[in-house]
């Protein structure tokens, strides 16, 4: 029989071996969570010292790999032809470092991307370096089929999409919507990687699933400001070596009606695209995107298509004229204004662009049309609510009534009180409307100005009579 103390003693070691599970346990916890926030918070030193400690570079954190996780940190750029805006630089060292401990390579995010992918897309240079040298997989593709080539003409640097065509990467492959790299560096107008393409053997008339060829891409991308200088020199590049220009893609139509800059279509008829015939459904197109890209050269060689933009097209071409402060357009379509089309320019959002409030206030104040009482108050209230002050000082200038309940069952008055500004209940003040005069819910525009405490509109109006 065992002595009472060696019984105790047995108890005693039992109790702390389990306290120790429990301690151990409370450890490994507060260490993950420690390499988690470390992570989040690109501390490269408490990742090393974690690390050395003996967390995994495997360790899931909140479900995630951790190489995920880093590569996940980098931030993209808005404009995709810039480089990535790297707001965490630091990212990438942690991303070697786990790289080095033994990270697993094989992990997926949640868009089914390996880390190259990953890191390729986030134009992690070094990374994407270090894992060509590990001879990671580069014939993967992610969960849209795009491989990393596909991805690279995106938004990598020029020197990692060397690296993948050096590497043997598909140059033709075909992601999920049918477009291959070269199909994309055209869309991007990345014309130094389009040339690289080119010479290691893409295909250069290849049509993706809208039937586009890489030479119709990039006519396509002149159409954003950003783009446009690299665009013309991208379909100069692809017209040289033999692409076909006269391959229309599945929509049909012309490729000059992409054409949204005098120079590219100076770049199409250089190589016999006619420009469309005066006031046809294509040229309509190009008037459209030459006022919206403030090329006045283009709006008056398609001047003949003016009088035949739809009702609704033309707020739309005014707007952008304005917009633009491009006066020789508004001069173009100004003789071409009728009633139906200012109606129509008084309901379209000019009330919610700033840039727009002045014109368009002088517009209202030139405007000779007879427009219904209806759409004038209308045009009030959605100038109240969007607080252009201008813009309702010129409706206001029109005579109209204002004792009327909009359709949300408010008086001009009372929707001034709501926006509280005390420039716009002065301006209605000014034309002496019904103060008292309450909501469809029974309230006044007093109500609303107390409830929101504004001590200005609240004098204007108990100057004005206004009553509780």
């Amino acid at each position: 029989m065992q002595h009472p103390k060696i019984k105790k003693l047995i108890w005693l070691l039992l109790a702390l071996s389990l306290g120790g599970v429990a301690i151990g346990n409370t450890y490994r916890r507060y260490l993950r969570l420690t390499f988690e926030n470390a992570i989040l918070h690109d501390d490269l030193p408490v990742v090393e010292s974690l690390l050395n400690r003996g967390v995994s570079p495997n360790e899931p954190v909140s479900q995630t790999a951790p190489l995920v996780m880093t590569l996940s940190r980098y931030q993209r750029a808005a404009n995709p032809m810039t480089r990535i805006n790297r707001r965490f630089p630091v990212c990438e060292d942690i991303a070697l470092l786990l790289i080095q401990r033994g990270a697993n390579l094989g992990v997926l995010d949640t868009n089914k991307r390996t880390v190259l992918l990953q890191a390729v897309q986030m134009d992690a240079q070094r990374v994407v370096r270090k894992l060509l040298d590990l001879h990671a997989d580069i014939s993967v593709k992610d969960g849209f089929n795009r491989n990393a080539l596909h991805i690279a003409c995106i938004s990598s640097s020029y020197e990692i999409v060397k690296w993948l065509v050096d590497g043997g990467c598909d140059i033709n492959a075909v992601d999920g919507a049918g477009g291959t790299p070269l199909t994309i560096a055209a869309q991007e107008a990345r014309t130094k990687t389009v040339r690289l393409l080119v010479e290691r053997g893409a295909k250069i008339d290849i049509t993706n699933g809208n039937g586009q060829t890489p030479f119709y891409a990039a006519v396509a991308a002149g159409s954003d400001p950003n783009k446009q200088v690299f665009a013309v020199d991208t379909a100069k590049y692809l017209l040289a070596k033999g692409a076909n220009p006269s391959i229309q893609s599945k929509q049909g139509g012309s490729v000059a009606t992409l054409a949204t800059t005098t120079k590219m279509m100076k770049v199409l008829q250089s190589v016999g695209i006619p420009f469309p015939a005066p006031a046809s459904k294509d040229e309509r197109v190009i008037l459209r995107n030459a006022i919206n890209n403030n090329d006045i050269e283009m709006a008056l060689r398609c001047r003949a298509s003016i009088p035949l933009l739809s009702d609704g097209d033309y707020p739309t071409a005014v707007m952008f004229a304005q917009r633009n402060r491009n006066q020789e357009i508004l001069n173009l379509l100004m003789p071409y204004m009728n009633t139906k089309r200012f109606a129509n320019y008084l309901s379209f959002g000019i009330y919610h662009t700033p840039a727009l409030e002045i014109p368009a206030a002088q517009m209202i104040r030139e405007t000779q049309f007879t427009i219904a009482a209806s759409r004038w108050q209308e045009a009030l209230m959605m100038a109240i609510v969007a607080n252009r002050i201008e813009i309702a000082k010129a409706i206001l200038g029109k005579g109209i009534t204002l004792d009327y309940l909009g359709k949300n069952g408010r008086t001009p008055t009372i929707e001034a009180a709501i926006s509280a500004n005390p420039l716009l209940m002065k301006a209605i003040l000014e034309r002496h409307p019904d103060v008292n005069r309450k909501s469809r819910g029974g309230t006044t525009a007093l109500f609303y100005a107390k409830r929101t405490k504004q001590k200005e509109v609240i004098r204007l109006l108990e100057a004005a009579g206004a009553k509780d």
